[in-house]
């Protein structure tokens, strides 16, 4: 298969497979040395999802909550390669020579590693403005109606009504922003990865 654009935002993941995530590393945990036999290994992972309460879905609702707000806002900023210089600029400016023009490098997201896998002693990590814009939203919908909802029309009107809000009605978002920000740096300040230990 030919090669997609490198900086495009990797897919945003869903519950289910966070949750399939964290049972292969439950299993190599405990069984290390006996390979994974995917069929049957999907099959229980299915059934056991099919049986869970949605109190212990919630974690990995959660999970796929944020990965969704991160993978919007970066797709907000995203711009398709062969579609650069779309812009309506001045037809008379003069051009920036190509060698001149800087490539912000993709912003790295965490890996299904990171936030299912990870060390668990470490910290939560920091959301967005437009993050917490998106739980609120969520919540609002679970406020006011009990239709489940359709993501993926669900995140366009996020995305719209984030685009048209004002500075001052975001500001509530950018400060629970700011505050998650140092919450987060003043954690990881007095965290040690496992494995690791003062000299």
């Amino acid at each position: 298969m030919a090669k997609g654009d490198p900086h495009k935002p990797k897919g945003r993941m869903s519950a289910y497979a966070f949750f399939v995530q964290a049972c292969h590393k439950e299993h190599k945990k405990k069984n290390s040395d006996i390979p994974i036999n995917f069929a049957v290994f999907s099959k229980k992972c299915f059934g056991r999802w099919k049986t869970m309460s949605g109190k212990e879905k919630s974690r990995f609702d959660d999970m796929a909550k944020q990965d969704k707000a991160l993978y919007d806002e970066e797709m907000m900023s995203y711009m398709p390669a062969g579609k650069k210089g779309k812009k309506k600029n001045d037809p008379n400016a003069p051009k920036r020579p190509p060698n001149l023009v800087k490539k912000s490098p993709p912003r790295k997201r965490r890996s299904l590693t990171e936030m299912a896998e990870g060390d668990p002693r470490k910290p939560k990590g920091r959301m967005s403005a437009y993050a917490f814009f998106v739980l609120f939203c969520h919540e609002e919908h679970k406020k006011n109606s009990d239709i489940p909802i359709n993501y993926a029309v669900f995140s366009k009107k996020c995305l719209g009504r984030w685009q048209t809000m004002s500075g001052k009605e975001k500001s509530r978002f950018d400060d629970m922003a700011k505050q998650d920000k140092a919450r987060y740096d003043e954690e990881m300040m007095s965290y040690m990865p496992a494995g690791k230990s003062l000299q």
